[in-house]
């Protein structure tokens, strides 16, 4: 009890000291309360399971909401990202400077839309394969370039 009692008093005597303890009592309990929130939210395994995607550019010439409508119903996409132009452009540029004028020179001369299709954690291969033909058919076969399927 004599412990307590000189706690009381240093506790009396720092202000500072005071809220500081009454803080961290108060942060010490919240967190072993809410631990799986905290566990979740500080985890570095959130990063490593991401979701699968791939990346598609798309002529200008289609109608892109109708495309996203349409393959956001689609058993095994989980969200479709709309970029922006600008990232594009840029994109295209880093192609020039790596593979050279010549190659990329078709690329860069047509206006494409780029969109990010983001597939279920556990998706089979052959699911996503056929998701990609599905995009294809949909948008023609001469108005989209696919990328590779990133885990």
């Amino acid at each position: 009890m004599f412990y307590l009692a000189e706690f009381g008093k240093i506790l009396k005597e720092n202000k500072i000291l005071a809220i500081i303890f009454l803080c961290s009592t108060i942060g010490a309990i919240s967190v072993t309360h809410f631990r799986a929130q905290v566990e979740k939210k500080l985890s570095l395994n959130e990063s490593v399971n991401a979701l699968p995607y791939f990346n598609a550019l798309i002529s200008q010439d289609i109608n892109l909401d109708s495309v996203i409508r349409r393959m956001g119903k689609l058993p095994g996409v989980a969200g479709i990202l709309k970029e922006d132009d600008k990232g594009i452009k840029t994109e295209v540029e880093k192609l020039k400077k790596s593979f050279g004028e010549s190659l990329v020179k078709n690329l860069a001369a047509m206006n494409y839309k780029k969109i990010k299709i983001q597939l279920e954690p556990r998706i089979k291969t052959k699911n996503m394969s056929l998701i990609k033909e599905y995009l294809t058919r949909l948008v023609g076969s001469d108005h989209v370039t696919l990328g590779n399927i990133k885990n």
